[in-house]
């Protein structure tokens, strides 16, 4: 599932967070990269460029607030966490919901 945002491209110049990390070390424009959401997290939307879940759904916690944000979110991945590392640059494109490396 990926969220439909009018601005479907968003590349990260600040990183990526994984929620190994505490959330106060979210910065203005990061991806957050995670396996899920919670209600408690809800302090990211306003911070967060885009989001990428390994797991979640269009009903999910992410998938409302991304929308209600106008966020981009590329969920269920299943293994985004694994897979995307600590401070990579990448685009996410909530439309397409595709998360791509964004080479030097």
């Amino acid at each position: 599932f990926s969220s439909r945002r009018r601005h479907t491209r968003y590349i990260s110049v600040t990183g990526v967070q994984t929620c190994a990390l505490p959330i106060s070390k979210v910065q203005q424009g990061d991806v957050v990269i995670c396996p899920i959401t919670n209600p408690s997290w809800s302090v990211l939307f306003g911070i967060a460029g885009a989001f990428v879940c390994d797991a979640g759904g269009p009903l999910s916690h992410t998938a409302i607030l991304t929308r209600e944000y106008d966020i981009p979110s590329v969920l269920a991945t299943g293994d985004a966490t694994h897979r995307i590392e600590e401070g990579s640059i990448v685009t996410v494109d909530g439309a397409a919901g595709t998360v791509t490396p964004v080479s030097d």
